[in-house]
């Protein structure tokens, strides 16, 4: 009998875990975290980088840079003459989380992390006057 009650105990104690486990209302992850469970890409695809103006003394002056996106195979740069990238004059494939744009007019760009067949959504869009 009392091999038996262990056993119904442990039953419960199981089904009681299961419950309030599914239960749980926040089932939220930041996609964008780093630890031991795996890349930002584990949980699916990940939040579109954040594309941003620096200023830095080693490069020269003024690039563009854009958020980190753990596992990230590559980045992709869009360059357009129109906030709306109906046509996109330069289309740069990047290892790295930096550019340092060139030319003589104002252009428009944004980014997105790429791994494999999959894509972030596009940054916001950021235009950059020489």
């Amino acid at each position: 009998m009392k091999n038996r009650n262990s056993k119904n105990y442990l039953l419960l104690i199981t089904f009681l875990l299961v419950v309030i486990c599914s239960s749980c209302s926040d089932t939220s992850v930041d996609e964008n975290m780093s630890g031991n469970i795996g890349d930002a890409w584990t949980f699916g695809i990940p939040n579109a980088p954040t594309l941003h103006e620096s200023f830095g003394i080693e490069s020269g002056g003024r690039f563009l840079s854009w958020s980190i996106i753990k596992g990230t195979e590559y980045y992709e740069l869009e360059e357009s003459n129109n906030s709306s990238f109906s046509w996109i004059t330069n289309t740069f494939k990047l290892g790295g989380t930096s550019y340092s744009p060139s030319g003589t007019s104002s252009k428009y760009y944004r980014v997105r992390a790429v791994r494999g067949n999959k894509a972030t959504a596009w940054s916001n869009i950021l235009t950059y006057s020489f």
